[in-house]
């Protein structure tokens, strides 16, 4: 008896043994954190991306690391070919009460610069949206081109294809010129243009002005005029007429000019006034001049 019940004892626990592994597979998935507190190190835990944000790809040790993608290109920079003949020539006009009071001198004034001086303000003025690239004419071209007649063809025209024989050969976008304007004189039939001094004889006295009008002509690649602005002042008043409607400084009596021509263009204060005269007009005008381009 005593060996059956050994016998029964044993099957009971073979039995045991047998439900319990099955029972511990069952068991649910223990989290990362144990209840013990311990926690895995950060570089196991893999983190979720950010919404909208694509995972980024893990890099092992040692490998190239991915390049990084271009940078857009810039947007191509249109060029302007500048060609300035402003400051070639400055002029000392004397226009009397009678014509034969009237008298006019020319002289020359390439050692002031003028037209270095007018690229670097174009270049500064424009630099955010275009190329500034100077050329130069062969000396006395121009003066060659004003001394010709344009009663029967468009100045404007005439011009473009003056700076379409000299500048052909440099391709740009457009091509800017930079030159003397020119107005009349208050009432008179005389007129003045670009840079100079103006001596006005008056029947109470004379007047003496220091001047710096300037014309400013776009053509575009093909040379064909594309618009055109000038840094004078016109409001026409019949009654009270200006006599002069451009940038100018008026020297006072006791602070003239000597008299001589080349003496008033040698004084340094000529030089001076036409370079503060400059600076403001073309920094006003070149944007209006470019808006649209």
């Amino acid at each position: 008896m005593l060996t059956a019940f050994r016998a029964a004892a044993f099957a009971v626990l073979l039995s045991v043994a047998a439900v319990y592994p099955a029972a511990a597979q069952q068991e649910p998935a223990q989290s990362s954190s144990n209840d013990d507190g311990y926690k895995p190190p950060a570089r196991f835990i893999a983190k979720e991306p950010a919404a909208g944000q694509k995972p980024v790809a893990a890099v092992k040790p040692g490998a190239a690391k991915p390049a990084t993608p271009p940078a857009a290109a810039p947007a191509s920079v249109k060029t302007i070919g500048l060609i300035s003949v402003l400051g070639d020539t400055f002029t000392v006009k004397r226009v009397g009460i009678m014509v034969f009071g009237n008298e006019e001198h020319k002289i020359p004034i390439g050692a002031w610069k003028i037209n270095d001086q007018v690229a670097a303000l174009v270049t500064k003025t424009l630099k955010k949206t275009f190329k500034v690239k100077p050329i130069r004419l062969p000396d006395g071209a121009y003066e060659k081109f004003e001394s010709g007649s344009f009663i029967f063809t468009s100045r404007t025209d005439e011009l473009g294809k003056f700076i379409a024989g000299h500048a052909g050969s440099q391709p740009c976008d457009y091509y800017l010129v930079v030159g003397p304007a020119g107005d009349r004189v208050g009432g008179t039939n005389q007129s003045v243009s670009g840079l100079g001094v103006l001596r006005r004889e008056m029947l109470s006295e004379d007047l003496e002005f220091v001047h710096a009008y300037v014309s400013l002509q776009v053509y575009d690649s093909k040379f064909q005029p594309v618009r055109g602005e000038h840094n004078l002042n016109i409001t026409f008043n019949p009654f009270e007429p200006d006599l002069l409607r451009g940038p100018n400084v008026e020297m006072k009596a006791g602070n003239r000019l000597p008299p001589d021509p080349k003496a008033a263009v040698a004084d340094p204060r000529t030089r001076k006034i036409i370079t503060e005269l400059l600076e403001p007009s073309l920094v006003k005008v070149l944007p209006q001049l470019f808006a649209a381009n």
